[in-house]
């Protein structure tokens, strides 16, 4: 199964494409930002560190 959601999608959009909880995505958020040196910044500056830490891989185009 593939997780992968669309720049720009709203949080509380998350948990039905990562099969969280509401609490479990916030929680996770959370506890990655102290790690990932972000604290106190928006969730956009996290995701940006974590795409120059090499976090993320670029996504195959999906073709039916």
């Amino acid at each position: 199964m593939h997780c992968f959601a669309e720049v720009g999608t709203k949080m509380v959009e998350l948990p039905a494409i990562l099969l969280l909880s509401k609490a479990g995505v916030k929680k996770r958020n959370r506890n990655l930002k102290p790690l990932l040196e972000v604290e106190g910044q928006s969730d956009h500056e996290l995701i940006l560190n974590a795409k120059n830490r090499g976090f993320f891989k670029k996504q195959k185009p999906y073709y039916k």
